[in-house]
């Protein structure tokens, strides 16, 4: 079975306003301020944040000093603070009724959660070997409550487990900031508890008759029921960019690194292109900002090259290290 993925989006306000500039931001301040109207009209636009991110790397290619004005750390200052580390408490209700393999549940999971994050961002689910399905969600005054349709299952129980994470709308745009104004602190959404195993095991009735779900690993297939996983993927990036896509952060979250796991993340730079040892470095960083904000501090190692290996241009590679 592929790993399914759900997200939904949390808007803030009714509805998203529109920046009233238009064009590529080519100052900083016309960033943050762009940045801060995303962030308090609650969008949920990743192209929006996109540009931003792009627009940021392009200044500081031109002009790298612009983190040494007192006025722009006076700015990242302020606009970091919108995005505090916070931690949210989730419950999930399974319905009271068989479970089978190929048709999961026939109501779905409840998911109540108490967060208080402000600015907007994604909660996202995932999972290895179970068929996963939004099915409503609602945010209000920092109650999430969320319904999640399992339709289907892997007959062994123990591989029943679901994973929760949630991400800023901005995170990309603050780890470079973070990185150019030295900033310690981190915007990091918790979720409490990060993995939930389904309490009951399918019906044993289906799971003898042989129908069963099988499960694999994006980076990974596991052959022989003792096997251990090895940590390895690739990860892409367009020309030019150090943006994690929803695929690549689904194909993160799928190798379920641990909190103080010891892993070495190498990025790369493209092919051609200008500042490509900054580009590679801020790939591998990037990625390592992403892990310790969906499963907690990691053990990371970062490496890069600005002059790819073959096959591996415009990438960043994840690799566990004993």
């Amino acid at each position: 079975m592929r790993r399914i993925a759900a997200l939904w989006p949390l808007v803030f306000l009714a509805a998203c306003a529109t920046s009233p500039n238009s064009g590529p931001p080519v100052r900083f301040d016309e960033v943050i301020a762009r940045a801060t109207t995303l962030t308090e009209t609650g969008s949920v636009d990743e192209a929006k944040y996109g540009e931003l991110v792009d627009a940021l790397k392009r200044i500081r290619e031109d002009a790298s000093y612009y983190k040494s004005n007192a006025q722009n750390m006076l700015l990242a200052e302020n606009f970091m603070k919108l995005f505090p580390s916070v931690t949210c408490e989730l419950e999930v209700a399974e319905p009271d009724e068989k479970i089978t393999v190929a048709h999961g549940y026939k109501n779905p999971l409840e998911l109540v959660a108490t967060c208080p994050a402000k600015a907007p961002f994604a909660f996202e689910t995932t999972s290895d070997a179970v068929k996963l399905k939004g099915e409503s969600f609602t945010f209000n005054d920092g109650k999430l409550s969320a319904k999640l349709r399992v339709e289907g299952v892997d007959k062994n129980p123990a591989k029943n487990t679901i994973r929760f994470g949630a991400r800023y709308y901005a995170s990309e745009l603050l780890t470079l900031l973070r990185l150019d104004f030295d900033s310690v602190d981190k915007s990091v959404i918790a979720i409490n508890p990060v993995e939930y195993k389904l309490a009951r095991a399918p019906s044993p009735d289906e799971s003898e008759n042989g129908v069963a779900l099988r499960s694999t690993n994006d980076s990974a297939v596991h052959e022989g029921k003792n096997a251990p996983t090895e940590i390895s993927l690739k990860v892409e990036f367009k020309k030019g960019s150090i943006q994690l896509t929803r695929e690549m952060r689904e194909k993160i979250a799928a190798l379920k690194i641990s909190p103080g796991q010891k892993v070495r993340i190498t990025g790369y730079g493209d092919k051609t292109g200008k500042n490509m040892e900054a580009i590679a470095n801020l790939r591998a960083r990037v990625i390592a900002s992403f892990l310790n904000e969906t499963t907690g501090e990691v053990d990371a190692v970062l490496e890069w090259k600005h002059k790819p290996d073959s096959g591996m241009e415009s990438m960043a590679f994840i690799e566990g290290v004993k």
